[in-house]
């Protein structure tokens, strides 16, 4: 029997780990690789065998062994091993910190105080530990202090703020570090309710209070700007917002300002303390006066100090020339100087809340006429004067005009003398008879006035007058009296009333009119009364040769007639007319006609020679006017003919004989408008019509209608023949160049519209498309050529009629664009990647990039390109692979991400 023994080759390491060194909560991936595929390993950190758990897996793959750690920590630091039994293999595991920033760093705050203060800050990582301090020391969670961390935010909020936690705040989160100022104001105090005045009187208890906008204010009390401290009389409290302060026994003396003030806060009242109300102890009596004396009202008052007002039934008194107020001691005194028996009244002494009263009789002295007033008989003007007298002087007395008070002016004049009254009556009139008498009050005197009537005279006598003949003149005289009846005569004649006779009767005036006078009213004229009259001489002058209207210029068009008119101061006199020192004589030219006083100088079917200065003579007066004469509205230059070629400026002129025609031109019959090809001109008296850039259609018939302001009409018209010109180009084609895919145009301007153009490229006519497009735009046509390609490349010809213009097209190749990008791909650990991107252009040179450095083909980078396609494969993706990848093509580039996710781990039983 034979027996075979097979031993297979334990497990080793054909991939080693190496030692590694990552930054704090980073993942970690320990990889090794065995020679067996099945061979179990244990993992050990610092002799202690690791087990799988949250932060920790543990991964199989083929041959490949693997420890992640996902959140790496300070704790993790140390050697680790892999086992097989029969090898193993170690590393080293160092982790660094990680570096900190402020993505939002502190901001100072600034709050009133018992406010909330809150500070923010944020930092570039999660799960890092902060710290705070306020001025110095360490914050922790309390009541008045929250402190709060949210992912990468950390917050601080301070509650019910004191102005001693004014300071500087600092927060430090590893290395990281910021600071920043906590400000507190003080609370501003408001007011709720104000303090209000308060009255009193003397001796009572004063409060004030106010209501400010918090409780715990300090403050204090001023009265007069002395501050109050408590005191059996001075009472201060506070409860709650409420401030009071209570002033018991007030004193007169305390009547002033009342303060409350606090921190940058004060507010303030009135204190006004009355005095106790004033008594009489001594009241007024009634009193009885004579006319004209004097009278002195006395009472007492309890207080020296007392305030009076004095009233006479009910009106107050003010101290005047009149009423004398007079304060002695406790004693007040109403001194009523010049009593009149208006003064009889009731006075009263007013105290405020309490008053006195008296009566004040006043009684007019005893006075009698010692000498009566006696009836007085005057003549019309005279003077009247009524005498008495009374028992005592110095008596005031009325003088009244049936039962009407006199005033003392012009008509009246009143004298008082001793005991001696007169009235005076100056130029007395029917109207001043009446019952006259004088008033002494307790005595009274009268006495009639009779007026006798005077016979009327003339105050005014007749004046000597002169005038003229046609004129009117006026002879006036004036009566003493309105009504008084005259008689007017010439000579011993009477003179009627009316014809050329107005007597007039105008108050006292008496007034003769003659009206168109003549010689023969020369003479003496007389006016009587029936005792008296008055005489007046008329003197006539004869009237002068004078023009009272003159001629005035005439302007007339040619052909009509022209009237001269003047008037003369008489029927008679002749009239001269003269021109160029010629005498004008009735005929086939003039007329001559003589109506009444007016002259008509009548020129028929007026010429331009007509024109002058035309004289009317009477005697060796002379007046002068001229004479206009307008010309009808004439063509001097009318419109000619014109034949021109086409382009040129064509110019019709029409000159009239006259200044201010209007015009109007037409074309055919059609009324034509000023636009940028014709322009119409007026300079003087010649109307110009330029037709700019002529063409074939501007052929035809032209008239000019003229019109001035009289209504006359002329016109003018002339025909305008235009001579084609041959087809041209004049502004010939550019060179172009371009690049594939864009538009060119060729553009060339020609000297006529309404033309067809032919283009051509390398001798053969262009077969327009939806691609190649023509365009014409009057004198421009224009070639198009869109998305060009390198075939379009050439010369490009217009032809027009026998003229033509060639231009070359260039066209250079456009740059290489990627048609459709790279894509971010998402694999598992080991797999093969594969970005693919697509170009413009077949024949274009791609590079690819790994995190902007280039790539070099080799075992595990393949690249690959299928016409306008390119790939680029990773083969067996790592972690490490994960990274950006981009393809570049001359200047452009596409991008894209590739993510690796690790392979779940297996476990094999």
């Amino acid at each position: 029997m034979v027996s075979f023994t097979s031993t297979e080759g334990k497990p080793y390491f054909t991939t080693k780990l190496h030692d590694y060194s990552v930054t704090e909560k980073d993942e970690l991936t320990m990889v090794c690789e065995l020679s067996k595929p099945n061979a179990e390993v244990k993992w050990f950190k610092g002799g202690q065998q690791i087990t799988p758990s949250k932060n920790v897996a543990i991964k199989a793959d083929g041959k490949r062994r693997m420890l992640i750690i996902k959140k790496t920590e300070k704790a993790n630091i140390g050697e680790y091993t892999c086992d097989c039994d029969s090898d193993k293999t170690t590393a080293k595991l160092n982790i660094e910190e990680r570096d900190i920033k402020f993505v939002r760093p502190l901001y100072s705050v600034e709050v009133t105080e018992t406010e909330i203060a809150k500070f923010e800050t944020e930092i570039s990582e999660e799960e890092v530990h902060g710290h705070w301090k306020l001025k110095g020391e360490a914050l922790h969670q309390s009541a008045d202090c929250e402190i709060k961390e949210e992912g990468t935010r950390h917050v601080l909020i301070l509650y019910n703020v004191r102005m001693d936690q004014a300071g500087e705040v600092d927060f430090q989160a590893a290395n990281a570090k910021s600071n920043a100022q906590l400000r507190v104001k003080a609370r501003v105090i408001g007011l709720l309710r104000p303090l209000k005045d308060v009255t009193v009187t003397a001796g009572e208890t004063a409060t004030f209070d106010c209501e400010l906008s918090y409780e715990g204010i300090a403050v204090e009390w001023f009265l007069g700007g002395a501050k109050l401290e408590p005191s059996d009389r001075v009472v201060t409290r506070a409860e709650d917002k409420t401030h009071t302060l209570t002033l018991r026994d007030v004193k007169i003396s305390e009547d002033g300002e009342v303060k409350l003030t606090a921190k940058d806060f004060k507010i303030e009242a009135r204190l006004h303390v009355n005095e106790p109300p004033v008594e009489f102890s001594k009241p007024l009596e009634d009193q009885t006066v004579e006319e004209e004396a004097t009278a002195t009202l006395e009472c007492e008052v309890s207080r020296e100090n007392a305030e009076v007002t004095w009233y006479q039934d009910g009106q107050e008194i003010r101290k005047t020339k009149k009423y004398d107020i007079v304060a002695d001691g406790r004693k007040r005194r109403l001194i009523i100087h010049g009593c009149t028996l208006d003064d009889s009244k009731t006075y009263t002494c007013d105290a405020s809340e309490f008053k006195t009263s008296c009566f004040l009789n006043v009684e007019p002295p005893h006075v009698e006429f010692s000498k009566p007033l006696h009836d007085v008989e005057v003549k019309e003007k005279d003077s009247a004067r009524f005498e008495c007298e009374v028992s005592r002087e110095n008596v005031k007395v009325r003088w009244l005009k049936d039962s009407c008070e006199i005033r003392k002016g012009k008509k009246y004049e009143i004298i008082a003398k001793g005991r001696q009254h007169i009235l005076i009556i100056h130029k007395s009139v029917f109207d001043d008879e009446a019952e006259y008498e004088c008033d002494a009050k307790v005595s009274k005197s009268s006495g009639m006035l009779t007026v006798i009537e005077e016979e009327a005279r003339f105050t005014r006598n007749l004046s000597n007058v002169e005038g003229t003949e046609t004129d009117s003149v006026k002879m006036i005289c004036e009566v003493s009296k309105a009504d008084a009846d005259v008689m007017w005569y010439k000579g011993d004649q009477e003179l009627p009333e009316g014809g050329r006779y107005d007597q007039i009767v105008d108050g006292r005036k008496r007034i003769l009119i003659i009206q168109d006078l003549k010689t023969d009213d020369a003479g003496e004229y007389h006016c009587k009364l029936s005792s008296s009259k008055t005489t007046g001489n008329l003197k006539i002058n004869e009237l002068a040769a004078e023009f009272i209207a003159k001629p005035q210029s005439q302007e007339v068009v040619e052909g009509e007639k022209a009237e001269f008119v003047c008037s003369v101061s008489k029927d008679t006199f002749i009239v001269k007319w003269m021109k160029d020192d010629q005498e004008l004589e009735k005929g086939d030219k003039y007329d001559i006609v003589c109506d009444g006083k007016r002259r008509i100088l009548v020129i028929k079917n007026s010429e331009p020679k007509d024109e002058g200065a035309y004289v009317a003579l009477i005697g060796t007066t002379r007046a002068t006017a001229d004479l206009f004469v307008l010309e009808k509205l004439r063509i001097i230059t009318p419109i000619k003919d014109t034949e021109a070629k086409e382009g040129q400026e064509i110019v019709f002129n029409c000159e009239v004989n006259s200044e201010g025609a209007k015009a109007k031109w037409l074309k055919n019959d059609e009324t034509m408008f000023e636009s940028s090809k014709f322009v119409m001109i007026q300079k003087d008296n010649v109307f110009s019509l330029r037709i700019k850039d002529a063409e074939k259609s501007d052929e035809g018939n032209y008239t000019i209608t003229l019109t001035n302001h009289r209504g006359e009409h002329a016109k003018s018209s002339g025909e305008l023949t235009v001579k084609e010109e041959s087809l041209k180009i004049i502004v010939p084609l550019e060179d172009c160049d371009t690049q594939e895919k864009k538009t060119v145009s060729f553009s060339c301007k020609v000297n006529r519209q309404k033309v067809t153009l032919k283009w051509m490229k390398a001798g053969q006519e262009i077969t327009l498309s939806k691609r190649i497009l023509y365009r014409v735009d009057q004198y421009k046509h224009t070639l198009i050529i869109k998305d060009c390609s390198l075939a379009d490349e050439g010369e490009y010809t217009a032809m027009a009629g026998d003229d033509k213009s060639t231009a070359e097209l260039i066209i250079s190749e456009a740059p290489t664009d990627f048609s459709a990008q790279l894509k971010d791909q998402t694999i598992t650990e080991f797999e093969d990647a594969e970005f693919t991107c697509k170009l413009t252009k077949e024949k274009a040179e791609v590079k690819w990039y790994r995190n902007g450095r280039e790539i070099r083909e080799g075992p595990r980078y393949i690249f690959e390109k299928e016409g306008k396609t390119c790939r680029l494969r990773i083969k067996e993706c790592r972690p490490d692979d994960e990274c950006e990848y981009s393809c570049g093509v001359d200047e452009r580039r596409s991008h894209a991400q590739l993510f690796v996710e690790g392979k779940p781990l297996e476990f094999i039983i």
